[in-house]
Parts: structure tokens; sequence; C-alpha cells
């Protein structure tokens, strides 16, 4: 599931005010969803202290081609020796290795983040200088407002007298926090796409669209 899957089953089944699932891992813990791979790739571990043949065959079906499922079981045994040292052995039912690199090999990535499709079409630049647009409309100088593209990473924006790389998000939202801008919701990832623009105005939806 993409972005959007996420933040429909957040809208139908959540009861949040967030109706946004990047807004909603900001605002839960503090950390920007940019960096974030959602959904990316998922690991099922079974635990019993026996596991029986019927267990072991579903899971050689689905580890294996063409499915390769990150599953996989471990059997637990509790010993006691004589001077009443207690032990606990593991064993996995299959080698945890083959189930990862066979799983890395076919994990569905989630789509690609709108700055990195940006940047692969040439349509941001290293050097190119971008403004938020929120702020210029309630009447802040684009001077003020204004940050260098310094590389394609997601934290690629700097800004004058600021040693900090940010992404757009990051840096929306510490704008909006020390300008005091109103009517801006500082936590709403998507925000980036209307509320930056280039030297044409042009936001970064319509950057994607031309």
């Amino acid at each position: 599931m993409d972005y959007d899957d996420l933040s429909n089953i957040l809208n139908k089944y959540g009861k949040s005010e967030y109706k946004d699932i990047e807004d909603f891992f900001t605002a839960t813990f503090n950390k920007d969803a940019e960096d974030i791979e959602f959904n990316s790739d998922h690991k099922m571990i079974i635990v019993g202290s026996d596991i029986d043949d019927s267990t072991v065959r579903i899971i050689n079906y689905l580890a294996n081609e063409p499915y390769s499922v990150n599953i996989n079981a471990v059997n637990f045994n509790y010993f006691k020796d004589d001077n009443g040292h207690e032990f606990l052995a593991q064993a996995f039912v299959m080698p945890e290795e083959n189930i990862t690199e066979e799983s890395r090999s076919k994990k569905r990535k989630r789509a690609k983040s709108i700055i990195t499709t940006l940047f692969e079409l040439g349509k941001l630049k290293i050097g190119q200088k971008v403004y938020l647009k929120p702020a210029i409309d309630q009447g802040h100088p684009k001077e003020k407002v204004c940050a260098t593209i310094v590389n394609t990473d997601q934290a690629c924006l700097e800004r004058n007298n600021d040693d900090k790389l940010y992404t757009f998000s990051r840096l929306r939202y510490v704008l909006t926090e020390e300008l005091g801008l109103t009517d801006v919701r500082k936590n709403w990832g998507f925000g980036v796409r209307k509320d930056w623009v280039d030297e044409n105005m042009k936001n970064l939806s319509e950057l994607l669209d031309d």
C-alpha cells in the first residue's frame, strides 16, 4: 500500500484529527515523515515451543518463489541442568539470512516522493531557489522565505546564514513557527506540494504536471 492507501484507511477507521498518514506520523513520533519508508517491508515470526509439520510446510511455501514472504518460525525450548542453571534454546525453521535476502529482492517499495521524482525529471536542480508561498502571501519578503537546493537528498534545502539542511516539509514547519504564519497546517506533509514554489511561482505539483 502506498501513502494514499494508508491515508484512506486512517480516514475510514482512525479516530484522529489528522487525515493524512504523514501528518499523523509526524505528530505522533516528532519525526519528519519524509525520512521514513512507510510500509516497505514486513516480517512475520511464528513463535512456539512446538512447530508442527503443517506450519513448516506453509512457511516454506510462502517464503519461496514466487511469493518470497518474509516469514519464519522459531522454536523455543527450556532446559535446566543439575546445578540449577537455566537455558533457553531457539531454532529457526528456515535460515534467517535466506528469508531476509529473498524478501528484500521481492519487497514492494512505496511510491517515490514528489521531491525525488522532480529531481529525476530535472524539474528541481541543485542551485535552484524555492520559496514558501503562504509566507509571501502574508507579506513576508521573498528573500526571508527563500531556500536553496544544495543536493538531491530528501534533506536538500539550505537557508542563508544557517548551516543546517532541511527537507521541504521540515523547513515549511520551521518557517511557519518562526513567522507565526496563519492558515498554514504546519504538520500537513502534502502541503509542500502547494506551498513551495519556484522563481516563476509554480508550485511543486504544477512542476510535476508540466
